[in-house]
């Protein structure tokens, strides 16, 4: 139950998020999906299919909305080369801070939502 609470938190984040960065972009992704990941917090399939952690529903808003970002801008860029950078400071100029957040929150974010879940 608690599972399901968290995604439907997520998943209304991302309905307030993504409406805003669909019309820069080529294509929306394919589907979204939310799980528990070990390492990573995002990711995006060569076929538009993205991944995101669930765990960034216990993280600040911005940061989820970075990450969120992060993943959109591989549908510009499917590396992390300096235009894919650029990309990503062009919609969230901020991504430094947030990703710094991730470096010194993200280890305790993501055994938070592991204990929560009794993953």
């Amino acid at each position: 139950a608690l599972r399901d609470f968290y995604e439907a938190q997520a998943r209304a984040d991302l309905g307030r998020w993504l409406p805003a960065y669909l019309p820069s972009l080529p294509r929306p992704p394919r589907r979204v999906r939310f799980k528990v990941m070990s390492s990573q917090w995002g990711s995006l399939a060569p076929d538009g299919g993205m991944v995101l952690d669930l765990a960034l529903v216990l993280a600040r808003p911005s940061a989820f909305e970075y990450v969120l970002v992060h993943e959109l801008c591989h549908l510009l860029h499917a590396d992390h080369s300096r235009a894919f950078w650029r990309a990503v400071h062009a919609r969230c100029p901020h991504w430094r801070e947030e990703r710094e957040y991730f470096r010194a929150e993200g280890r305790r974010l993501k055994a938070t939502l592991r204990a929560l879940l009794g993953a």
